[in-house]
């Protein structure tokens, strides 16, 4: 899920004090807001035994059902616990008062790379499912200031219009407006769903946009091989990237970590061509109702060649009607990759703001950043 906040009196408090919160720095902000706010009984990083609880407390916090997939126990224990970058620390924090969960926040850590120069790794994180209880109006801003205690970098991709602001005020730095592209491979599946004649309507136009832009036949050609597990060939694949990318950690531990995702919505490929490997690829399609959501997790080729990128986007656009999609989804955040979308017949559709803290400048903010929907949960969430 994404970062929410719950409680108007932690927006003002937070949003109010930002400024100092930039100057000061997380450790002084810790100092003071302790000698204003009683200090939350405890805050712990997430144990196994303190899934039921979290998961009880998300669904309640969240309106949603207790048998929604982000709350399911066997969901939490794999998404907080089941290795995926090899980092020692915690994925996520319990705030109890009293014995009782009054705030929750989870962690997707990882590294930023900069193209060409493999043994440069920035430790960042983005949280997720962040939300405290509306009567404790301090409890989500500790866990916000607890995360962020010796990070060098952290980052949010989508957020909501109050955590956008708080963390605007904590130093994040608006970098990218990321398009996000959609293509309707089955119009019929508007039928399946409540609408009438409304739903009559929007089939007949999404097959009138198929028609008028049904993508052009890719020059290139590339083959899927589809895999169980990913390795040593993704090393390869990230040392030899052109020079002027950045881009969060990709390598085998977090792509088999989401291969072993319990939804078994994702499925994983190597990107072919005369049997020599060109990149890899992850999609996933995510039953909503009577809809089929299909989502190129990820696509990542090391050069920019838009004709190799228009192959492996049609080619993964093809594999996801094969596996029933109703309508697929990708992201475009490099030139490159969202001219190869537009080939392929998608239409953007919204956009996600990208915000990075790097306080201490250790990443090129100048440089495109190759931003999929690995870099949160939206790999196995609708």
């Amino acid at each position: 899920m994404l970062p929410r906040l719950c409680g108007s009196n932690f927006i003002r408090s937070l949003a109010f004090s930002s400024k100092i919160l930039h100057d000061l720095g997380i450790n002084a902000w810790v100092e003071i807001l302790g000698r204003f706010y009683d200090m939350p009984r405890e805050i712990t990083p997430i144990a196994i035994g303190d899934i039921p609880e979290v998961a009880s407390f998300l669904a309640h916090g969240f309106g949603m059902a207790s048998d929604s997939i982000f709350a399911r126990p066997e969901f939490l224990r794999w998404k907080f616990f089941d290795p995926r970058d090899g980092s020692q620390g915690p994925r996520g924090y319990v705030s109890r008062e009293d014995g009782r969960i009054i705030g929750f926040v989870g962690i997707c850590p990882g590294t930023f790379h900069v193209a060409s120069d493999a043994a440069r790794e920035v430790p960042t994180l983005h949280m997720v499912d962040w939300l405290a209880e509306k009567s404790q109006s301090n409890a989500g801003a500790y866990l916000f200031l607890r995360v962020h205690r010796g990070v060098d970098t952290a980052y949010t991709l989508g957020a909501s219009e109050d955590a956008r602001r708080v963390v605007a005020g904590a130093g994040y730095e608006e970098l990218q407006n990321m398009p996000v592209f959609v293509k309707t491979l089955r119009p019929q599946y508007r039928l399946q769903n409540p609408g009438g004649i409304g739903g009559v309507a929007r089939a007949l136009n999404d097959l009138a946009l198929l028609a008028l832009r049904p993508g052009t036949p890719p020059v290139a050609s590339v083959k899927l091989r589809k895999v169980e597990t990913f390795g040593d060939e993704i090393d390869v694949i990230l040392n030899v990237c052109e020079p002027g990318v950045v881009f969060t950690r990709r390598r085998p531990d977090l792509l088999n970590h989401l291969l072993r995702c319990p939804s078994q919505t994702i499925s994983g490929y190597l990107i072919e061509r005369d049997g020599q490997t060109l990149g890899f690829a992850l999609l996933s399609v995510i039953p909503s109702g009577k809809t089929r959501i299909g989502k190129i997790v990820e696509c990542f080729l090391p050069g920019r060649n838009i004709d190799d990128w228009h192959a492996a986007m049609t080619a993964l656009t093809s594999e996801l009607k094969v596996q029933r999609a109703d309508f697929a989804m990708s992201c475009g955040s490099t030139d490159w990759s969202a001219e190869a979308l537009r080939r392929s017949g998608y239409r953007e559709r919204y956009r996600l703001e990208f915000r990075l803290r790097d306080k201490g400048n250790h990443l090129p903010h100048d440089l495109p950043f190759h931003l999929t929907w690995i870099e949160a949960d939206y790999s196995y969430l609708p």
